[in-house]
């Protein structure tokens, strides 16, 4: 029997102190009743890595595989189906609704999908709610901050790993709570000779209950205890978490009552070189590569080797995550907790619009040096590296249109038409290409030409015809005006496909005609293959 695919994220650590709520987990996934389940908790909690223990043991039930959908770097909900559809190399369809190609490919399928961080696009909801119940078999495991509040869901609320009350306990007893196990673990990781003994337990149990319970920061301050003892480590932990005044004045929730001090002390520990490229890599959306994040630290002097350097000090912290996915390369991650911490680091620092700047133009810069590799043997590896930087590249587009600079939105809108052509991304090309053109006068002539081509080719390929003769006809009037003969030539073939598919034969042909006369036949050789 053919073992189901598994496409989920590994990591170095492994999860522990959670095997009752595993198992809970599982016996849902199992029930076939159940189509739904959120996994509910705040972040730091340990949502994903409970969510991808249980759909491992529970990988025999889905005959056609367990797939991770990350959605923490999706902010919109609009994308939230084309993440879904592309994890799992469903194209989009030209003439039908996204959702639509999913309920058909999907109707069948056996499948288990990990939608991870749902909070922020909870909007999407009512149409994963429309997935399940135009298919059969297959189930969402979904890890969130709020609930879906959908007809099917079964909320599963994750709490912190339980922790004791007393002191009065021996060694063995204090080790089958979670809290205690899981920083023992870590401290073990970190100080290959601790032990925990009769003289230690106390310390550790009260550093245990003053972090709460929540992995993270046992996570944390285990990873940051370097030579300190426990009762070492709870006189510096008391030190950064007395801080009563400053948490009601900002009114913190319970979770950043304990990350907040904690991340300050984490931070606090970096040397500076360091501290800049933990705060750099916050701006990536999805993760980064070693080769993004030196990007954006060349500025400061910092070569390759010491951003690869710091990203394996960061990642023995705890503060970056190194994530696996099968077939992907080696991605450096940020928790959403940590990201936030980062975000309001270079916030405070009045770095914020400097670093989101020169990310927006680092991925400008990219997916040119893309474009011209996809006639080349290069396609498929360019192809795989804007997979994986989708997110990024969303991120740079939405900077750009919030900073209103639309020629530089529309040059990375028009870099990417190949791209987005070439993955069957349609919807995407509407909505940026829809959007430049709402204010058309802010767009030189030659780019505005170059928008209403890809908007009117994309809405051409969906069947809508009307519009896209329109837009053309606006785009050949442009490129006449320059006297750009190969994009009159290029416009011109999209017209002549337009009339042909309306069975406008002789129009058709005119239009090809006018291209073939304008003398650039070679270049419409490539255009049209």
């Amino acid at each position: 029997m053919n073992q189901p695919a598994i496409h989920i994220p590994t990591y170095h650590s492994r999860l522990i102190g959670r095997i009752d709520e595993t198992t809970a987990v599982c016996d849902l996934l199992r029930d076939p009743a159940v189509r739904l389940v959120t996994i509910l908790g705040d972040s730091g909690a340990g949502k994903t890595r409970l969510a991808l223990e249980a759909a491992t043991l529970s990988a025999a039930e889905f005959a056609d595989g367990v797939f991770f959908v990350g959605l923490a770097p999706v902010t919109d909900a609009y994308f939230v189906l084309p993440t879904l559809a592309a994890t799992l190399g469903i194209r989009e369809q030209a003439d039908t609704p996204l959702l639509a190609t999913l309920q058909r490919e999907l109707r069948t399928k056996r499948l288990l999908l990990i939608l991870d961080n749902v909070e922020q696009v909870r909007a999407a909801s009512a149409e994963l709610d429309l997935l399940l119940r135009e298919t059969q078999c297959l189930k969402l495991l979904v890890t969130s901050q709020v609930p879906l509040n959908v007809p099917p869901e079964h909320v599963f609320t994750l709490p912190p790993l339980l922790v004791p009350t007393t002191n009065a306990m021996s060694v063995e007893q204090a080790l089958t709570f979670p809290a205690v196990a899981l920083f023992n673990d870590r401290m073990q990781v970190v100080q290959k000779r601790f032990v925990l003994t009769p003289e230690n337990l106390t310390a550790v149990l009260d550093i245990c209950r003053c972090l709460q319970g929540f992995p993270l920061a046992i996570e944390l301050v285990a990873a940051h205890s370097s030579a300190l003892t426990p009762q070492d480590l709870l006189v510096c932990l008391r030190h950064h978490l007395a801080m009563s005044s400053f948490r009601k004045r900002n009114n913190l929730s319970s979770r950043d009552e304990i990350l907040d001090p904690i991340l300050t002390w984490c931070y606090s520990q970096l040397a500076e070189p360091m501290q800049l490229i933990f705060r750099r890599a916050g701006v990536f959306q999805g993760g980064c590569t070693v080769e993004t994040l030196h990007a954006l630290c060349v500025e400061a002097g910092l070569t390759a080797a010491d951003v690869c350097e710091a990203l394996q000090h960061l990642t023995e912290k705890q503060l970056i995550q190194q994530e696996f996915m099968p077939g992907n390369t080696t991605r450096y991650i940020m928790l959403d907790a940590v990201r936030a911490y980062t975000l309001a680091l270079l916030k405070r620092r009045y770095e914020w619009r400097q670093v989101a700047e020169a990310h927006a133009a680092y991925y400008q810069q990219y997916v040119a040096a893309a474009a011209l590799e996809f006639n080349t043997t290069s396609q498929t590896t360019w192809l795989g590296r804007l997979d994986s930087e989708i997110h990024n590249l969303r991120a740079a587009l939405a900077w750009f249109q919030s900073c209103q600079n639309r020629p530089a939105l529309a040059r990375l809108v028009c870099e990417l038409e190949r791209y987005w052509t070439m993955r069957g991304l349609n919807n995407e090309v509407t909505v940026w290409a829809s959007t430049l053109l709402e204010q058309p006068t802010a767009l030189e002539p030659a780019l505005l030409a170059r928008c209403y081509t890809l908007l009117g080719s994309t809405l051409m390929r969906k069947g809508d015809f009307v519009q896209a003769n329109a837009l053309l006809h606006s785009s050949l009037q442009l490129y006449t005006d320059l006297g750009a003969c190969l994009e009159q030539a290029r416009t011109l073939v999209h017209l002549g496909g337009a009339a042909i598919h309306q069975g406008q034969f002789r129009a058709g042909l005119g239009f090809l005609d006018q291209a073939l006369a304008l003398q650039c036949l070679p270049m419409l050789i490539r255009l049209c293959c």
